[in-house]
C-alpha cells in the first residue's frame, strides 16, 4: 500500500506454491533463538566500541538505547513519523493492543559484492540481497542444505581449483 492507503500489489499464491515448506520469520527466529544458551544473543544494543587485543578476547561496548518494552512510547514515535499518512493504515498502530516486536530490516548499498574469503560462509538474508519478501528463511535453510552437501562431497567448498 501507498501512504494514502491504495493498494499498489496483491499477491496470491498459485496452488502449487501452498504447498512449499514455510515458517514463519518470527517462529523461525524464536526457533534458533531458543536453542541458544541465554544471553547469547543480545538485541536493541548499540555499539559503541569494540575493545581488546586484536587476538581476542573482544570486548563490546554499547550505547544506552529507546528500550523494547515502552510499548507506548513506540507507538507514539511511530504515530508521528506517519502523521500524513491514510487514518486507515494508522489504525494499525493505534489498535495494536500488543506489545513491540522489534524487527529490524537491514540492507546492504546496491550493487553490493562481497570480497571471497574461503574461511566464511553466509547464509540466508546476510548474503542475497533482497528485501525481506519472505524467502530469507527459505534460502538460508537451502543455502544450509547446498553447503552442507558440499562439505560432504568435495575437499574443499572454494570455487576456484587447488593449484
Amino acid at each position: 500500500m501507498d501512504p494514502a492507503g491504495t493498494t499498489l500489489s496483491h499477491h496470491v499464491p498459485d496452488g502449487g506454491e501452498r504447498f512449499k515448506p514455510e515458517i514463519d520469520r518470527g517462529q523461525l527466529r524464536d526457533l534458533l533463538l531458543n536453542s541458544l544458551k541465554p544471553g547469547t544473543v543480545r538485541r536493541s544494543h548499540t555499539p559503541q566500541s569494540v575493545g581488546g587485543p586484536d587476538a581476542g578476547p573482544r570486548q563490546l561496548h554499547f550505547a544506552d538505547s529507546l528500550t523494547l518494552q515502552d510499548t507506548d512510547g513506540i507507538r507514539a514515535v511511530l504515530l508521528e513519523r506517519y502523521r500524513d499518512w491514510s487514518p486507515r493504515l494508522r489504525r494499525l498502530i493505534a489498535d495494536n493492543d500488543g506489545r513491540y516486536v522489534d524487527r529490524p530490516i537491514f540492507a546492504l548499498p546496491v550493487p553490493h559484492t562481497w570480497e571471497h574469503r574461503p574461511t566464511v560462509t553466509l547464509l540466508g538474508d546476510a548474503t542475497h540481497l533482497m528485501p525481506p519478501l519472505g524467502v530469507g528463511a527459505n534460502l538460508a535453510m537451502l543455502d544450509a542444505c547446498e553447503l552442507a552437501l558440499a562439505l560432504a562431497h568435495y575437499d574443499s567448498i572454494d570455487p576456484t581449483p587447488l593449484l
